[in-house]
């Protein structure tokens, strides 16, 4: 039976908000945590607080018949992700009584792959922000295991294609499009990094529906979606599309950047979402060309 009654963390964040976005249209009420800026929608219950405070919003909580955590901190400081990440997850799941427990992990956790990578890929951490998603992610599945709450699920978000308020807020495409709008060169080491190089992505419409649809699922772990694959020439060409601009490239060995070019990423991270998508029918629906088209038309309107 699908859950009614939502906690959610994070709810003014990017994630966060598509995901509010959608249980409000599936009809769930939703109880959302927030610090100071309220999210852009209507029909939920704010409850203002700080998850390293939990103690004063425990009851709200625990009251839950699941709890969706997107909230992060989102640093690489050591100190930071330790309290600010590790610890209050810590102390979220403490406060877990029942259903599902939906936390927003990251493709980071897999490092730098070489290959198509499944659930059951090596994990390996770079920095603290990744190492806080791994930790995070065997938080969730120990606590599911000793309480029986409910299942314990961990969603490895891809590249998020953001086009809401807080588009610019850290994320992929607001630096390529500054790059593409200035006329820099991106920068790969061969030709056929070109063709190849690039990763996951996912829109703000499909991360909402693949966490409510993980809300369906009775199977702890960690799970692997995104909405498609694009290698980084196909985002760079559907942007300048776009955008009305000719994207220029530059190949070097070693692809070390000077003064006014943009380097890409010169890898390739290709997810299996078989799994997920068995365990909650989730199918994406938002093309390339689409999330796009809303990031340039938020950027320029």
């Amino acid at each position: 039976m699908v859950a009614s009654r939502i906690f959610l963390t994070g709810a003014s964040g990017n994630v966060g908000q598509a995901v509010l976005t959608e249980l409000l249209q599936r009809g769930y009420d939703v109880s959302a945590l927030v610090r100071f800026k309220l999210p852009d929608a209507k029909g939920y219950r704010p409850i203002f607080g700080d998850l390293t405070k939990i103690y004063n919003i425990r009851a709200e909580v625990s009251a839950a018949k699941a709890i969706i955590h997107c909230a992060s901190p989102r640093a690489y400081d050591r100190q930071a992700v330790m309290s600010g990440d590790i610890e209050t997850t810590a102390q979220l799941l403490d406060a877990w009584r029942d259903g599902p427990f939906v936390f927003a992990s990251s493709q980071t956790v897999y490092g730098i792959p070489n290959a198509v990578v499944d659930e059951k890929s090596p994990i390996n951490a770079g920095s603290w922000y990744d190492m806080g998603k791994i930790c995070n992610e065997h938080q969730v599945a120990m606590a599911a295991e000793e309480t029986k709450a409910g299942p314990g699920i961990s969603l490895r978000l891809p590249l998020v294609f953001a086009a809401g308020p807080r588009r610019r807020d850290r994320q992929f495409l607001p630096a390529i499009w500054d790059a593409i709008r200035a006329g820099k060169p991106f920068l790969f080491g061969s030709e056929e990094a070109i063709e190849s190089c690039g990763s996951v992505f996912i829109g703000e419409k499909d991360i909402g529906r693949a966490f409510c649809d993980a809300l369906t699922n009775t199977a702890s772990g960690a799970y692997n979606f995104a909405g498609g694959f694009c290698t980084w020439k196909e985002l760079l060409e559907t942007m300048g599309r776009h955008g009305g601009f000719h994207p220029k490239y530059v190949v070097r060995q070693g692809a070390v950047a000077t003064a006014g070019e943009h380097r890409m990423p010169q890898s390739r991270t290709l997810y299996d979402c078989t799994l997920f998508a068995r365990a909650t029918g989730f199918e994406p629906r938002q093309s390339l060309d689409e999330v796009i088209h809303n990031f340039i038309r938020a950027e320029q309107a």
